[in-house]
């Protein structure tokens, strides 16, 4: 039943995005101002998932679904240009248009900063496991047996250190790739 259920979440997911994306390839947009009526923060389970944009055209008013650094750009802002049309299966779509490098990576920033300040949580709470680890009686440790290597306090810490500059690398290495790679492009 799980694999039947998830095919069919997986399925969507592909024809809905690869509708839009054959549909704002072939079809002509229009060129028009849009007015911003909200922009919030939408959040699944712990993180910030996508950002919900409401925008009034000439014809209607519009939620979509944006990324989550959309919400740094356009909070705040009365109006945008905008290129939008419908897709073959009659969805939405809106392109933003005249947004300058430095807006990008202003946003970008902002996001970034922002999920930095959300992972203060996760890091104290790290640091409170592993000082309970340390001022842990030695009994516990004790029913261990001899055959554990005892590793000073010092190499632990460089240890944790190391896989977490890493993994840090390992994010900006990420990041400057996608930066690099689809900053040129409409979001």
């Amino acid at each position: 039943m799980t694999y039947t259920l998830g095919g069919l979440v997986t399925s969507n997911y592909i024809i809905v995005n690869g509708d839009l994306l054959i549909s704002s390839a072939i079809n002509k947009e229009s060129l028009a101002k849009a007015d911003v009526v909200e922009v919030r923060k939408v959040y699944y389970k712990s993180g910030f998932d996508h950002t919900s944009v409401t925008l009034k055209t000439a014809k209607k008013e519009i939620t979509l679904q944006g990324r989550p650094f959309i919400y740094f750009y356009l909070n705040g802002k009365k109006d945008i240009s905008v290129r939008y049309s419908n897709s073959f299966l009659d969805n939405d779509y809106i392109y933003i248009e005249g947004i300058g490098s430095s807006e990008k990576l202003s946003a970008r920033w902002l996001h970034f900063k922002d999920q930095i300040n959300r992972a203060w949580i996760f890091i104290g709470i790290m640091l409170v496991l592993m000082l309970l680890g340390f001022l842990a009686p030695k009994k516990l440790q004790k029913n261990m047996g001899d055959k554990s290597v005892k590793i000073g306090f010092w190499k632990l810490i460089a240890i944790v250190m190391g896989i977490v500059f890493a993994l840090g690398l390992l994010l900006y290495a990420g990041l400057f790739l996608y930066v690099k790679i689809f900053s040129g492009r409409h979001f």
